[in-house]
């Protein structure tokens, strides 16, 4: 068993990312046509939580995005990190464009961690999901 630090080894990261992404097959059924629109929101919130709990942006994340490319062969681009590399392995039939929109979502939402309580409320009060990832866009170009 290869561990990425104490707190984090092989069989530990394959059990979340197992559960994440049965909250992600959960969230497919539901959005099918004459589902819900916005079902997509609980995995993400789950996926930011679980990046969140496993290091963020840090050091500690950048190793775990490296564990988790290395147990599920991935490929990883040098600066993708630990929120794309969730969303890669989790959700399974999402083409590259929407993983890179919901990644970028989720970072605008990490950016603005301090200021917001309710993970929710913050989303709704940005737009949704695709409304941070336009500000975080927005952010960027300044």
């Amino acid at each position: 068993m290869t561990t990425v630090n104490s707190q984090y080894g092989d069989r530990r990261l394959e059990r979340k990312i197992r559960g994440l992404r049965r909250i992600f097959e959960e969230c497919d059924r539901e959005r099918r046509p004459g589902r819900r629109r916005f079902a997509q929101r609980r995995y993400l919130e789950k996926a930011y939580w679980l990046f969140a709990e496993m290091g963020g942006a840090s050091t500690t994340g950048k190793q775990v995005a490296r564990r988790i490319a290395e147990i599920y062969g991935i490929k990883q681009r040098d600066k993708s990190g630990l929120l794309r590399a969730i969303i890669s392995v989790t959700s399974s039939d999402v083409d590259a464009k929407m993983a890179s929109r919901w990644t970028q979502a989720l970072r605008f939402i990490w950016r603005k961690r301090f200021e917001w309580s309710s993970w929710q409320q913050f989303v709704e009060e940005n737009g949704g999901i695709a409304g941070c990832g336009r500000s975080l866009a927005n952010v960027k170009t300044r």
